[in-house]
């Protein structure tokens, strides 16, 4: 026979199988790096330092704000002040932190005082808390451990 006329043979039911099971292997792998990166992210993401957001949607400025841990006697002050109608991102730090509940208080410029519970427990002061202020009060969402 020329090896011109030579015509390639049709894939073999043996080979058809073999890219089939590689296929099925390469999807399940990526599925599982998947699920195993987004469980990382979950955990990792509950250890990362309590941030606080404060926005201020008032018409006033915030001039002081404070946290305080249940159980201990020295607050956690935020040295800045927050501008009617904007936020920030505050890291409250305590030393020999106990668990329990976190609260704040807050003053705006004309002497009014807002005071809530920034995070209902927390043992490891980690998580999120978005607190706002405005005309109607305080709202606060948190998320914390």
């Amino acid at each position: 026979m020329n090896p011109t006329e030579l015509k390639s043979a049709p894939p073999s039911k043996k080979l058809k199988r073999n890219r089939l099971l590689s296929l099925i292997t390469i999807v399940v792998s990526v599925c599982a790096i998947v699920i195993i990166a987004t469980q990382a992210f979950g955990i990792l993401h509950s250890m990362r330092p309590l941030t606080v957001t404060l926005k201020n949607n008032t018409n006033s400025e915030i001039i002081s704000v404070e946290f305080r841990m249940t159980h201990m006697d020295t607050p956690y002050v935020f040295e800045r002040t927050v501008p009617a109608g904007e936020s920030r991102n505050i890291r409250p730090e305590f030393e020999n932190l106990v668990e329990g509940e976190m609260t704040f208080t807050a003053a705006d410029a004309e002497g009014r005082r807002y005071t809530g519970i920034a995070c209902g427990y927390t043992s490891r002061l980690s998580g999120e808390s978005t607190i706002t202020i405005d005309a109607n009060g305080v709202a606060i969402q948190a998320e914390c451990s």
